[in-house]
């Protein structure tokens, strides 16, 4: 018996080898984000990255010291200038639909960065139902339909973002369901309103793929309790649950995708080839872009 346990320690140690591995020096570069709704100012934050290794606070990677200058259409508009309190660098000047924004930062001690975005032409919600008891998960829990229609721009790619909430203020709907084939990750399995195939309330994103130009009718299913009317013990007001929706950019539409099945993966063992989250700066890393919002309560 000895002798087996010693022949299999000494197998053991033979197929294990030592190997020193050596990565490239880490060079730091700029971080820059900016998300600005159209007829809102531009704001925007700057950052650094640091190794993968460090562990650092928030705040140590931000720069606070940089610059960011704004152009529209080509031609120079303002600089952006740092508030303390909000940490973000800001500017008066508001985002118009159709035209075409540039961002350019930089810091002495990185090399500079910049990015483009051009702002979408609003979508207009033409119409909103709310169905009530529509439907049932697979646990039998009821679920309400929210139907939406809008018409989208011909001639062009338009990308989507919507998201619902409920009537209590500060929560989020954290699953919603839909046989629609155009929204990202949807329901596909033999049972479509099972807990395990739900999309977020947040991130429902699709493209005008297969409805170019067209007329569009989507519809979301929630649990009932989700989408009730919250009524304020106190003052008494009402808060109805609504429906957003953003038209964005193809880069926002990508980083968005990439970066929810980053959060829907996380903790969960994969063999899978790693997510590269896929932003629009050049020589760093981030996202700037604008988009258009539509808020719409629901009946």
């Amino acid at each position: 018996m000895m002798l087996l346990i010693a022949m299999m320690m000494l197998f053991a140690s033979s197929c294990v080898r030592r190997a020193d591995i050596e990565f490239p020096p880490h060079t730091p570069l700029l971080v820059l984000h900016s998300y600005t709704a159209v007829g809102e100012p531009f704001r925007a934050s700057l950052g650094k990255t640091v190794e993968s290794t460090v562990v650092v606070p928030g705040s140590a990677t931000l720069i606070t010291d940089g610059w960011i200058l704004l152009y529209e259409d080509g031609a120079f508009k303002d600089s952006l200038r740092y508030d303390p309190v909000l940490e973000l660098y800001q500017t008066p000047v508001k985002a118009e639909s159709g035209k075409t924004y540039r961002l350019v930062a930089g810091h002495p001690d990185f090399p500079e960065v910049e990015s483009v975005a051009s702002a979408p032409l609003g979508v207009p919600t033409l119409n909103v139902q709310h169905i009530k008891n529509a439907r049932t998960n697979a646990d039998g829990i009821a679920l309400n339909d929210v139907k939406f229609s809008f018409s989208d721009p011909p001639l062009e790619n338009n990308f989507y973002l919507a998201a619902l909430f409920p009537g209590y203020p500060g929560n989020s709907i954290g699953c919603v369901y839909t046989y629609d084939p155009s929204v990202e990750r949807y329901t596909e399995g033999l049972l479509p309103f099972d807990q395990s195939n739900c999309i977020d309330g947040k991130e429902i994103l699709f493209t005008d793929k297969s409805f170019n130009g067209k007329l569009k009718e989507i519809t979301i299913s929630a649990t009932y309790f989700d989408l009730q009317t919250y009524v304020d013990p106190i003052t008494g007001k009402e808060h109805k649950p609504y429906l957003k929706r953003y038209n964005i950019t193809e880069s926002f539409y990508k980083y968005f995708k990439h970066t929810s099945i980053l959060d829907f993966n996380a903790g969960a063992p994969t063999l899978s080839d790693p997510i590269i989250i896929k932003g629009n700066v050049q020589n760093g890393y981030g996202l700037f872009t604008v988009y258009t919002a539509a808020t719409d309560s629901l009946p």
